[in-house]
């Protein structure tokens, strides 16, 4: 039996317009690196996250461990997912969110995901090596936390450093 519920039409268009106005709240990263890296270091942050790309396996293992936050994040609170200009699904399988999050599929280049009572938003770009939460209550951020160091990843903020 499939899982997955899409979201009705007159919704679909709700949460679109959901998107922008999130996109202007605060926002934490969800990244393979504890905290930003300074503009003018003397490391080589550029070349690091070439090398994720540059192998389609190391891309997806990287991309697996923030599939696996969003999915523990789902065993707490529901979640509505859309990829690229797919339409909206609640609570989607966890096999075709995984599937979705590693970009299986040609022209893939985006992933939403509404959840805390559409409040909060996760986006995840095929071009990026972390992933932005916007408008985080406290006790969720917390539990991100949580999640993303279960899955050996770092929340932090731009604003707290």
């Amino acid at each position: 039996m499939d899982e997955r519920k899409n979201v009705d039409e007159g919704a679909y268009v709700d949460l679109d317009d959901r998107i922008e106005p999130l996109l202007e709240r605060p926002y934490w990263i969800v990244d393979m690196l504890p905290k930003q890296v300074p503009a003018h270091s003397d490391g080589q942050y550029f070349r690091v996250e070439a090398y994720f790309f540059q192998d389609i396996e190391r891309r997806k293992s990287l991309y697996a461990q923030f599939a696996r936050v969003m999915m523990k994040l789902n065993c707490y609170v529901g979640i509505d997912v859309r990829c690229s200009e797919s339409r909206w699904i609640s609570n989607p399988d966890p096999a075709f969110l995984f599937d979705k999050i590693l970009f299986n599929e040609e022209g893939e280049r985006s992933v939403y995901v509404l959840f805390d009572n559409r409040e909060s938003l996760m986006v995840l770009h095929d071009e990026d090596t972390n992933m932005t939460v916007y408008n985080v209550r406290a006790d969720l951020s917390e539990l991100l936390r949580s999640l993303a160091v279960s899955e050996g990843l770092f929340v932090w903020s731009p604003s707290v450093q």
